[in-house]
């Protein structure tokens, strides 16, 4: 079944894509044709957890002095945020731009046919969790 759904035209695969399991059900551990898209692996790696390198706080923000600072890549060079009093309050910037920025690149795949529908509305659809 796997292999009928891989070979199938109408799935979005091009060579040289990545498999995903979570685009489409955020945290799903299973790979099924219901479960799993294609997505060029730049956009892969755009929703990659990095828990070892994040370190004590929310995705995005580190500690500086006695304030909180938020940063996010986009477009492959890392963009300032902000300072801020709580760590809360600094991821919930990093959020509202990763969030911006997951949408941007969705639009710009999908209008270019590098992704499926069903992939671009996971994506337009997909929010930054504190645990992420």
């Amino acid at each position: 079944n796997f292999l009928k759904w891989f070979e199938d035209p109408n799935n979005g695969y091009i060579k040289g894509y990545a498999i995903d399991k979570d685009i489409l059900i955020k945290g799903n551990k299973i790979y099924s044709p219901d479960t799993c898209c294609f997505v060029p692996t730049e956009l892969n790696s755009l929703l990659t957890k990095s828990n070892a390198t994040r370190g004590v706080y929310p995705i995005g923000v580190i500690k500086r002095g006695h304030r909180f600072s938020a940063s996010v890549s986009l477009y492959g060079k890392s963009k300032k945020l902000g300072m801020f009093d709580t760590p809360s309050e600094a991821f919930q910037a990093y959020k509202s731009a990763k969030e911006s920025y997951i949408k941007d690149i969705a639009t710009q795949y999908f209008n270019d046919g590098k992704i499926t529908k069903k992939v671009y509305n996971a994506l337009m659809n997909y929010k930054v969790e504190i645990t992420d």
